[in-house]
């Protein structure tokens, strides 16, 4: 008998996936990153990814992002 898992342990995965997913990534892009390009502008290209992010979850919430059909 298999049962449906909740929404729950569904999401939980799931994010457990992204993580490994984002940390696997970031390992090889920053060492590339770290080895060619200047701290500088990893650190603002950094700072605007987060930027970027808040952005979006400050729209997320009232509605505002519009995403092209």
């Amino acid at each position: 008998m298999v049962r449906r898992p909740s929404a729950g342990f569904v999401s939980a995965v799931q994010h457990l996936a992204s993580g490994v997913v984002f940390a696997a990534a970031a390992t090889e892009i920053l060492s590339q990153i770290k080895h060619d390009a200047s701290p500088f502008a990893t650190l603002v290209d950094g700072a605007v990814g987060v930027g970027v992010m808040l952005l979006l979850k400050e729209g997320e919430g009232r509605g505002t992002v519009r995403w092209p059909t």
